[in-house]
Parts: structure tokens; sequence; C-alpha cells
């Protein structure tokens, strides 16, 4: 009787022995995976190229700001939007995206009040150059 208490309690022992093991192995998985999973750049490098910002970006900000466009292409250092009446509009990506957008606003009310139209706004220089 007292040789199966204590072979029971040994069982006992051992089962709990791997059950502890099991989930301090899967706790290890659960929290080493994202290191050897995911493999993805923690840092940008600021000359790899790499756009600062998405098109999407871009789209929602002209879409929010209720400016037509037609087509948007990008470049190394630029994004290039050509608008509904012709007119084509350049964005620096060493600028940030929400100025440009408000000095596009103003450029836009202020030509439209003047009655003008023109071919070309580009916002990669200090100021931005108007070309009609």
């Amino acid at each position: 009787m007292l040789q199966k208490r204590k072979s029971r309690i040994f069982i006992k022992k051992i089962f709990l022995y791997f059950a502890f093991c099991l989930v301090f192995l899967g706790l290890l998985i659960v929290f080493l995976s994202p290191i050897f999973w995911n493999k993805r750049q923690l840092f940008i490098n600021p000359l790899s190229g790499i756009n600062p910002f998405p098109t999407s970006d871009l789209e929602n900000l002209l879409y929010n700001s209720h400016i037509q466009y037609g087509s948007i292409s990008q470049e190394k250092s630029f994004s290039v939007v050509s608008l509904k009446d012709n007119g084509q509009i350049i964005f620096s990506y060493k600028k940030n995206l929400n100025d440009q957008i408000s000095s596009l606003q103003a450029i836009l009310k202020q030509l439209t009040i003047e009655g003008k139209r023109f071919k070309s706004l580009d916002f990669r220089f200090d100021k931005p150059v108007v070309s009609f």
C-alpha cells in the first residue's frame, strides 16, 4: 500500500515536472518568436531611397483637402500629381507633406481668385515655383 502511494506521488511529480517544462517552453516560444520570425527593419535609413510616405497618405491628404487629381507618380525624391484640369504638382519628400498641401490650397485659392491656370507647381525648392 505504501509502495503504491509512493509510486503515485512519483508519477505526479514527473507529470508536474513535464507540465512545467511544456509551459515554460511554450512561453519561451511565444516571447522569442517575434525576434526570429519578424525580420522587418526597425530603423529607416534616410539615404536608402525608400519613400517616407506612401502614395496612400498623399491620396488621403489630397482627398481631405478637396483637391481633385488624375494620377500620382512617384520618383526617388519627389512625387508628381497630375490634376484633372491639366495642372501638375511636384511634392518633395524632404519637406513636411501637410505644409506643402496647405501651401497648395492657398496658392490654388489665390490663382482661382485671379482667374489664372498654371502648368506646373513645384514644392521642391524653398519657395514654390509656379509655371504658367
